[in-house]
């Protein structure tokens, strides 16, 4: 989409970086975040798939380590979705349909646009459909699958479909949870649908349990550093006014016999769901639990806090159930803060498409006018940011220094300046200006390169060819799986 019609954030440049986090605890927090607006940009689109609910990502041959996605492909999993055209004002054009689930996927680990497919179904009149449809024994014909997350195993993806029906109040409520299941080589097609008895209704005591929040497959074939075997699925108690952890087990040969499940409680782990308990509170509706990579053992939770809320945060635990420790808010997303309807939710990681030494996460952005959504086509798709942990700061800096080298000459410009770097084998590059908002602003290099030097200068215009405003930019490269960033400040 033109940046010119984007959101325009107007808070001050401290408070959308974040640089160095304040958790909720008393505890100083070492924990750095900035946006992520190559990552940010590749679900910016202006025709068919225009913006959806829900994200999660599933790496196609299981390996979840942090850079692992770079030799293979990532299917995202979406659920309310946005398909038709907008304008060049960003606005959303007569015919738009809202369907309640799609899919993308990625082929290598960088976010290339020409790498991206994205999938839905067309109905018996052509028009847009969901790739999924309810038909386990308990679905009625007005239901309709929410997604949550999903893993591989074995060349099947398992992704759990919360079953949703119209309800009073906020217009919907969850009835049951399912399990979709189809090859990982083949267009989904007509899955395997798997009704689950993961999900609990309201006893008048505790809220409603839902399981499918969040995966993490501690397993040697996923690449976990500790792995112990079982894939642990996450779910949320959703009690008045606040959201609780729960979990159980399995293992990956047991995936889809529901008979094996354990579920957690208050001593260790019981086959009766009856018998879970919550394991910490104040997460979200979608979140993500991954190992630490640090050597530690252990474990970090990402959510939004209460749920629907400004702040992106953590709490690290000891183990994949815990115990969690104090919540660290480690970005405060600047939407709320543009206009009172617009509210964010549901962050978390995506450990494969993570650099080594980073996590990437995800939020996503809503309003509360639906009509805004035809009116703003920016709103209703995810941000992505990065987090890691300050003190691999520097270790972390001067990794991505030695193989690329980005640098820009002369720094401030006014308003020509240029930008090198050094690649240490020949290849695909993509060199990209962005304010200091995550808008992209101008492309400067798309191409394949020789391996060594290289110097690219920008005139301080963007696409448009107009001149940049006086500012902080941000130079992004992107070569392989490797990615390095630059700041250029542009005076006039």
């Amino acid at each position: 989409m033109m940046f010119s019609r984007r959101i325009s954030l107007a808070v001050t440049a401290l408070a959308v970086w974040a640089i160095l986090v304040a958790p909720a605890s008393a505890q100083p927090a070492a924990w750095v975040a900035e946006p992520d607006p190559a990552w940010t940009d590749l679900f910016d689109r202006d025709s068919g798939w225009t913006g959806a609910d829900g994200i999660y990502s599933i790496p196609l041959g299981g390996n979840e380590r942090p850079g692992s996605a770079a030799g293979g492909r990532t299917l995202f999993v979406f659920s309310d979705t946005f398909i038709g055209e907008v304008d060049s004002s960003g606005v959303r054009q007569d015919g738009t349909a809202m369907v309640n689930n799609t899919l993308a996927v990625l082929t290598g680990g960088v976010p290339d646009p020409g790498e991206m497919n994205f999938l839905y179904r067309a109905d018996e009149n052509g028009d847009p459909a969901s790739l999924f449809v309810p038909r386990t024994p308990s679905a009625q014909p007005d239901h309709w699958y929410w997604l949550g997350d999903g893993v591989a195993i074995d060349g099947m993806v398992h992704v759990f479909g919360l079953r949703m029906r119209s309800a009073s109040g906020i217009g919907f409520a969850t009835d049951g949870v399912a399990i979709v299941s189809f090859p990982v080589s083949a267009n989904p097609g007509r899955p395997l649908q798997t009704e689950s008895p993961l999900f609990l209704p309201d006893d008048g005591i505790r809220g409603d349990i839902i399981f499918g929040a969040g995966i993490l497959n501690n397993t040697a074939a996923a690449g976990a550093p500790n792995p112990d075997g079982y894939i642990y699925v996450y779910g949320t108690q959703n009690d008045q006014y606040i959201k609780k952890l729960v979990a159980a087990r399995v293992q990956p040969a047991d995936f889809l016999d529901l008979t094996r499940w354990e579920y957690r409680t208050d001593t260790g782990w019981s086959g009766n769901i009856t018998d879970l308990a919550p394991l910490t509170q104040r997460v979200s509706n979608e979140l993500s639990v991954s190992p630490l990579n640090d050597g530690s053992g252990r474990f970090v939770l990402v959510f939004q806090e209460d749920a629907v809320g400004r702040y992106v945060s953590l709490r690290i635990g000891d183990g994949p159930v815990g115990p969690w420790g104090p919540i660290h808010r480690v970005f405060e997303c600047p939407e709320p803060q543009l206009d009172p309807d617009l509210y964010t939710y549901n962050a978390k990681a995506h450990p494969s498409l993570s650099a080594p030494g980073e996590l990437l996460i995800s939020y996503n952005v809503n309003t509360l006018d639906f009509w805004d959504h035809f009116r703003n086509a920016d709103i209703y798709r995810p941000r992505f940011i990065r987090i890691h942990r300050a003190d691999v700061t520097d270790r972390t800096a001067a990794a991505r220094a030695t193989p690329m080298g980005l640098a820009a000459s002369p720094n401030p410009c006014n308003p020509r300046t240029s930008i090198s770097f050094s690649l240490p084998v020949a290849g695909a590059a993509h060199l990209a200006v962005y304010d200091f908002c995550g808008r992209r602003v101008r492309d400067l290099l798309n191409t394949d390169l020789q391996a060594g030097g290289h110097t690219v200068d920008w005139d301080g215009r963007d696409n448009g060819g107009r001149p940049a405003a006086t500012g902080v930019y941000i130079c992004r490269l992107v070569a392989g799986a490797e990615a390095q960033t630059v700041r250029v400040s542009l005076v006039k």
